[in-house]
């Protein structure tokens, strides 16, 4: 029996922060608008088991006072320090909440905002606009994978994510996915993007909201260029060791078409 067609994924936007004309053309008949180009901006989907495991990993992130940073902070960042041992506990965020008369909680997708890179300025899951740079801790990174069928009709096209490739995140064998558009004379094929789980901090440097940026395949190798570079330049191994600045990129054109890019910057390290 035919797999049914998973109607209530969002497709991924067009591109990365891509300006599109007014009226965008119709595909040709047998090619996919849903293609996602290496500057796509990836959708909103995070999967509840990779949240836990991100949750697990990061522990507990200690902040204390600033060193001096070694690169310009924005104009508007405050210079008042970060209290000692302020503290966000990551795992075991539900501890306790049993007792006060909270049940049934439970974390993963939805409990934290997402945020993009989308027509030149970062927005959130909710399309609110916040602007051209956003600070934050890095807390850790997981791959997701995207399977998209080629070779079908607009109203034909399907998405899936999956973090293993193996099984989408809807629980569908990914090979059996694959199998059903082979029988209906369709290609596929697989897009890598990246789930970056960050704490937002304020003027102050003070955390303040976890959330998870979505990143697309061109932004991979920024970010891991970025956090090998302070590795080697400052000797700070660890992201949760230092505040990142993510910034809307100048424009790029690439084949007729203008988009914006991430960027990563170095703002100031945590005290131990």
């Amino acid at each position: 029996m035919p797999l049914k067609r998973n109607t209530n994924v969002a497709k991924p936007a067009e591109t990365e922060t891509q300006k599109t004309p007014d009226v965008d053309p119709a595909p040709p008949i047998g090619e996919s608008t849903a293609q996602v180009m290496e500057d796509d901006t990836p959708p909103f989907e995070v999967n509840e088991q990779v949240l836990q495991e991100t949750l697990v990993k990061t522990s507990v992130v200690e902040t204390a006072q600033p060193v001096q940073p070694q690169e310009q902070a924005i104009a508007t960042q405050s210079q008042s320090t970060i209290p000692a041992t302020t503290a966000t506990a990551t795992t075991g965020m539900l501890a306790g909440l049993d007792d006060l008369g909270f049940e049934g909680l439970e974390l993963g997708w939805g409990s934290f905002t997402s945020i993009k890179l989308d027509n030149g300025k970062f927005a959130d899951s909710e399309e609110n606009n916040l602007g051209t740079e956003i600070e934050c801790i890095l807390m850790s990174t997981k791959a997701k994978y995207i399977l998209k069928n080629t070779k079908c009709m607009q109203d034909d096209e399907e998405v899936y994510y999956s973090y293993d490739r193996e099984v989408a995140t809807d629980g569908t064998p990914t090979e059996d996915i694959i199998a059903e558009w082979t029988a209906q004379g369709w290609g596929f094929e697989w897009k890598t993007y990246l789930d970056a789980f960050a704490q937002l901090v304020d003027e102050t440097g003070e955390p303040t909201e976890m959330v998870v940026l979505s990143l697309p395949p061109t932004a991979r190798p920024k970010i891991s260029g970025y956090l090998s570079r302070i590795k080697l330049t400052k000797g700070l191994g660890n992201p949760q060791q230092y505040i990142t600045r993510c910034k809307v990129g100048p424009d790029v054109k690439k084949e007729g078409k203008t988009w914006n890019p991430w960027v990563f910057q170095f703002v100031k390290q945590l005290r131990d």
